[in-house]
């Protein structure tokens, strides 16, 4: 395993742990963001940009799973600020779900983007 992974992952634990024992509400929202920012960082180290279709569903019911967790979070929060920034959470993971191409053209279209030609854009149509 990545050690950059391994380090997402440590101070995931840490922050969740900080924030079961925070009872100030900006210091929350701060741990809060921390969270949020360390799985945008782990979910980048998991899912490489050339991934394959499988692997892009894969991750992308993860996020979903775990937006749908954070929902429950905001749901069962005790303050307007928690369930705010609960949903700022739901909204980050929602956010790093990645569209995937429904047809041949479409995939192609998408590989060839994503690869490149070389070439510069024409202004002239052939």
């Amino acid at each position: 395993m990545d050690q950059r992974a391994i380090i997402a992952r440590l101070n995931i634990e840490h922050f969740r742990r900080k924030l079961a024992d925070e009872n100030d509400e900006a210091t929350r929202q701060t741990i809060m963001r921390l969270i949020v920012d360390e799985e945008a960082r782990l979910a980048a180290l998991d899912d490489p940009p050339d991934s394959t279709s499988r692997r892009t569903t894969e991750t992308n019911d993860e996020y979903r799973q775990q937006a749908g967790d954070a929902q429950t979070s905001a749901n069962n929060a005790e303050t307007d600020g928690d369930r705010a920034a609960w949903l700022r959470v739901v909204q980050s993971w929602l956010g790093l779900i990645r569209s995937q191409p429904q047809t041949k053209q479409e995939n192609f279209d998408a590989k060839a983007k994503a690869q490149g030609t070389g070439q510069g854009n024409s202004g002239s149509s052939h």
